[in-house]
This record gives structure tokens, C-alpha cells and sequence, in this order.
């Protein structure tokens, strides 16, 4: 039985890694939720993940999935990791860049 647990853990803890949501993974989530959910086309989209990579840090990236998501327990935590700085910068980019890009 104690080798079972250990294979288990083992085989756990290798997978992990692979479990963890990266930027790439959030820039994916943007693109692919631009176009339904904004009713964008693909260059409206690029627009919008493009000035996501250029202008937020990971942090404030995290925010925007969230607010596209609508998760409010996640935005509710990540506020209370953000400096009010970081907040304006996220609430800012959903604010304006989808409707800056909608045109592009």
C-alpha cells in the first residue's frame, strides 16, 4: 500500500506542472473569447491580446481573465493581491482596448 501512495504522489507532483495556468494560456483565453463574446473579428482580437502582452503584467492579465470570465470569487481574491495602480491598469484595458480594437 505505501508504494502505491508513493507511485501516486510521484505521478501527482510530475503532473502538476503541466496543471499550472501560464500567460500563454491566459493570451489563449483572450483570443479565443474576443470573438464570441465581444463579436469581434480575428484582427479586433489580435488588436486586443497584442496590447495585452504589450501593456499588463501578468498580475494585472490574471484580472482581465478573470473579469472575461466573470468570476467574482477570483476578482474578489485578486483584488486583494493588486495595488490600486495594478487595478486601474486591468479595469482600464477591459474598459477600453476591446472598443479601441473593434475597428482593426
Amino acid at each position: 500500500m505505501r508504494k502505491l501512495t508513493t507511485l501516486t504522489l510521484f505521478a501527482l507532483l510530475s503532473v502538476s506542472p503541466a496543471l499550472a495556468v501560464t500567460a500563454e494560456d491566459h493570451y489563449a483565453y483572450l483570443h479565443e473569447k474576443c470573438g464570441p463574446s465581444l463579436k469581434m473579428k480575428k484582427s479586433g482580437c489580435d488588436c486586443t491580446v497584442a496590447a495585452a502582452r504589450r501593456d499588463l503584467s501578468e498580475s494585472e492579465l490574471e484580472m482581465v481573465v478573470l473579469y472575461v470570465k466573470q468570476d467574482k470569487p477570483g476578482i474578489r481574491k485578486k483584488q486583494g493581491e493588486l495595488n490600486g495602480n495594478q487595478m486601474m491598469t486591468a479595469m482600464t484595458f477591459v474598459a477600453q482596448v476591446p472598443r479601441a480594437c473593434r475597428g482593426k
